[in-house]
């Protein structure tokens, strides 16, 4: 979940520091209910910890304060870099003694015999399986659900971000509620796109934005390795892609882009479904458009699970005691710092009043954190598979047969589900027989 950490942690903890009436600091998440002490804290020892993510300086700095005998290297990676960086150095045996994941990269985890099962003693983490979501709980198994591979620090859900001004201009409702109830009917989110296109802005930005909305909702595979989108609700999806298709609705503008740039500053771009971490990026993008963006929910009724931040122990390492304090401090929100645009995954830590009371600015006075609280409470969490990227792939290009050639949509669905299955079936097969099934 590429930035979906809290906001307030970012790197000016790190560097600058920031004030205390700028990042609100609630109470501690476990100060009345810290669950049972399972390992005593060792003494006098150094734990190595790898992220992509500045957020973890404060918070790492508390975590020193209350256990003052653990000292805790950070080492920061950027983003792009740090998957292919830990999976090489776990491979080989070496890395940190704790690591923090994204959920985009964890399918390719989860088979291989490199994290540790927090499920077993003296960590014993299934007493914590009550205080997280099933689905988000479950998406941190290993593929044969037996071990808990890690602990999600934050989830959260994916947004409509969308220039209040803009529909207000052309007579579209521009308070939050009323445009995502607005948008539920597929008819009133097409006739937004075909009145803003006629002034060169737009609503999507690829052909395929409405079926990879779906996607997020329901994932790729099950459990069994089952391909989870040949439904109804992607036959919809993918009618309703068609008939944007053919008013030519998509701008074709990448967001992590300059042209995308200019476009978010331009307003030609309108609307872009994102996880809600993208405030900053968009604030960076067009400062000048302050107090003209909200968010809302995803067209058509969908809650998507934008992604997740997992934090796992090296299964060589050689201080697990003391990692283990670390993972269960930071997964626990113990530090008590407050979010601003991700879900803690300990539902314990969530709903805190200050969290839900701040005003976004940039977001026009919006007090967006409530309506993000509200989409997490609604979105499921999927489990994530080594097969997602591949079966992703597939997934994309057939949806862009069916668009271009305006085929049906259930026979083209159809024929994606055999494609899958026939391209990733040794690869299934193995899995499975790995999994004991």
């Amino acid at each position: 979940m590429r930035k979906v950490l809290t906001v307030l942690l970012l790197v000016c903890f790190i560097l600058v520091g920031c004030n205390s009436a700028t990042v609100p600091k609630g109470p501690s998440a476990s100060s009345e209910d810290k669950g049972p002490e399972t390992t005593k804290a060792p003494e006098n020892v150094e734990i190595t910890v790898w992220t992509y993510d500045a957020y973890m300086g404060e918070a790492t700095k508390l975590f020193e304060a209350k256990y003052p005998n653990i000292k805790v290297k950070l080492e920061l990676f950027s983003y792009d870099d740090s998957n292919e960086k830990f999976l090489k150095a776990l491979s080989d045996g070496q890395g940190p003694d704790a690591l923090v994941i994204d959920s985009s990269y964890f399918g390719q985890y989860v088979g291989l015999d490199v994290l540790q099962d927090l499920l077993e003693e003296p960590f014993a983490a299934g007493k914590y399986k009550k205080d997280f979501p099933e689905g988000l709980w479950n998406s941190n198994l290993s593929l044969d659900g037996k071990k808990l591979l890690g602990f999600p620090i934050a989830t959260g859900p994916r947004v409509t971000f969308y220039r209040a001004d803009i529909m207000q201009q052309n007579g579209f409702p521009s308070d939050p509620e009323e445009l995502g109830k607005f948008m539920e009917d597929p008819k009133n989110w097409l006739e937004i796109g075909k009145k803003l296109k006629k002034k060169d802005q737009y609503i999507m930005q690829w052909t395929g934005d409405v079926t990879e909305l779906m996607g997020m909702q329901a994932g790729i595979f099950d459990r069994d390795f089952n391909f989870v989108r040949n439904t109804d609700l992607f036959v919809k999806g993918l009618d309703i892609t068609k008939e944007a298709h053919t008013l030519t609705l998509e701008s074709n503008i990448g967001f992590w882009t300059d042209v995308g740039k200019t476009a978010i500053q331009s307003g030609q771009l309108a609307m872009v479904y994102i996880g809600a971490w993208a405030e900053t990026d968009i604030k960076n993008y067009a400062p000048e458009t302050a107090g003209k963006w909200r968010i809302t929910r995803l067209p058509f009724g969908l809650y998507g699970w934008s992604g997740s931040t997992i934090i796992s122990m090296n299964a060589q390492s050689e201080k697990k005691e003391a990692a283990w304090k670390y993972i269960e401090y930071i997964a626990k929100h113990e530090h008590g710092l407050g979010n601003r645009v991700s879900i803690p995954g300990y539902i314990p830590a969530r709903k805190n009043p200050q969290d839900l009371e701040q005003i976004f600015d940039f977001l026009g006075g919006q007090k967006a954190y409530q309506m993000i609280d509200k989409l997490a409470d609604q979105m499921k969490e999927y489990p994530i598979t080594p097969l997602d990227n591949k079966a992703q792939d597939i997934f994309r290009k057939g949806v862009l047969e069916i668009v271009e050639k305006n085929l049906d949509s259930s026979s083209g669905l159809n024929k994606i589900d055999k494609e899958v299955e026939a391209t990733l079936s040794e690869e299934k097969k193995i899995l499975l027989q790995n999994m004991g099934k």
